[in-house]
């Protein structure tokens, strides 16, 4: 099962994606988290001399938790890269003439090109591993997710139709969490752990950064609508309250892959 969370800044996505990983590894599934899928990769290879004995200790010392120290680890990531690239050419047209249209600068473009390449990478690599019995991918920053990289931030009218566009172009989940969490709430979050680079840049005081996380609930609402037309399941938990809370809502929803 492919699951993808989704929520404005602050909402708490890091902290469902902790949790939601826990409670299906609690229950036996095979969770695959992005160094893990390439650590599987990289497995697939039987490499000989220098390579395969460097590969081989390098595994046997770090383990999988490591696995980005894998001389393997950046080819392989490579070779999704390029195979996104290849395969998604209509979505990569459409995300970098949108970020021109946006007036999003190359050094943020060149951020979300990478977002998307790994999340291809992790994507495919899902679907070489899955089990039908127990495989389960959770993205916090899905392809879902990064349509608020895309049209929230840069300059410039969004239309409904251009966020279906984009929707209609990629991988779709087989669920989404969306954590819903009041704009004010989120406001506070992120001024005790720290704005992102992107929030950072524009210099919003209070009230304008509580205007954008508005303005950024306004197009999570039209990404679930869109979901809602074309039958995907939508999960809503409230992440407003205590932790305790947060971890009976997401245990009496979790869904059998």
């Amino acid at each position: 099962m492919y699951i993808e969370l989704l929520g404005i800044p602050g909402s708490g996505k890091t902290t469902i994606y902790n949790e939601l990983c826990n409670k299906y590894k609690d229950k036996g599934y095979d969770v695959i988290d992005y160094d893990r899928s390439i650590y599987l990769e990289a497995n697939k290879y039987n490499y000989e001399g220098l390579l395969g004995g460097i590969y081989r200790l390098i595994t046997y010392v770090c383990g999988e938790k490591k696995v980005k120290y894998n001389p393997l680890y950046y080819s392989i990531q490579n070779k999704y890269m390029f195979e996104f690239i290849l395969k998604q050419s209509d979505l990569i047209y459409y995300i970098v003439n949108t970020m021109k249209t946006r007036g999003i600068d190359d050094f943020d473009s060149i951020r979300v090109l990478e977002w998307f390449s790994k999340l291809q990478c992790q994507h495919s690599i899902f679907h070489n591993y899955q089990s039908s019995e127990n495989g389960v991918l959770i993205l916090p920053e899905g392809f879902t997710q990064l349509t608020l990289s895309l049209f929230v931030y840069g300059t410039g009218e969004v239309t409904v139709e251009d966020i279906n566009k984009y929707l209609n172009l990629i991988p779709k989940p087989d669920m989404i969490f969306y954590i819903e969490a009041m704009p004010k709430t989120c406001y506070r979050r992120i001024k005790i752990r720290g704005f992102p680079r992107r929030m950072v840049r524009m210099k919003l005081g209070e009230k304008q950064a509580i205007e954008f996380l508005k303005a950024c609930d306004d197009y999570v609402q039209l990404i679930l609508d869109y979901y809602s037309r074309i039958g995907i399941k939508v999960i809503q938990i409230n992440n407003n309250g205590s932790i305790q809370q947060l971890r009976r809502d997401l245990s009496n929803n979790l869904i059998r892959p």
